[in-house]
């Protein structure tokens, strides 16, 4: 492994054993929530094609002043697959349930949302009246004109063929033209690394 990445790997491994972690049910889904620091309530969720690790810069610096609650989303990471066919719904609702169950439907809470994760917290904010503040960075689903660099090219045949150098290829390719100012052969390992990770294991189609 070279020493980028294992930099970028230990920074993630490091996050995940300060999470507690934990599977929470309902109605068959388990979504995987992980807790950071000790205060009042933030949730932060993720964007479309990712996971918790979406937040990995964020996360400690917020722990010093919150108690920070971020699930894989259903469909997403370590999360349970909602059932075909649900839509958005299929997702919020799970998203909101095993929150209230974490905290208690009453609790007053700050909720993030990045991308795709913006449109999911705008949905949870709409039917939870607790929530204190809400922040949406990117936000997907408000039909403004998306301003690409370029077009995506797919990653799914790299990652059938196994080639590594080809599959991190696309996705630093795919970051430049949709996600990040900074040029694809400068791009921070760790980006790379998370985004790649997220995308394997993306079942929900956002689009």
């Amino acid at each position: 492994m070279p020493p980028d990445n294992a930099l970028a790997q230990s920074l993630i491994t490091r996050l995940t054993n300060q999470a507690k972690s934990e599977f929470v049910g309902h109605e068959g889904l388990r979504i995987c929530w992980h807790k950071f620091g000790a205060g009042s309530p933030l949730v932060l969720l993720h964007g479309g094609h990712g996971s918790w690790l979406h937040w990995v810069r964020n996360i400690e610096a917020l722990a010093a002043h919150h108690t920070v609650w971020v699930p894989d989303l259903p469909g997403y990471g370590d999360s349970d697959e909602p059932l075909p066919g649900g839509g958005l719904a299929s997702l919020v609702e799970p998203t909101l349930a095993t929150l209230n169950q974490l905290v208690g439907a009453d609790t007053p809470i700050d909720l993030v949302g990045f991308s795709f994760g913006g449109l999911v917290a705008a949905q949870l904010a709409a039917q939870r009246p607790r929530v204190r503040r809400l922040v949406l960075l990117g936000p997907g689903g408000h039909q403004s004109r998306r301003r690409p660099l370029g077009e995506l090219r797919s990653w799914r045949a790299a990652a059938q063929s196994a080639d590594a150098v080809a599959l991190d290829d696309v996705m630093r390719h795919n970051l430049a033209m949709h996600m990040l100012h900074t040029a694809a052969e400068k791009m921070d390992p760790l980006a790379v690394q998370i985004h790649t990770d997220a995308c394997l294991r993306t079942r929900f189609r956002s689009k």
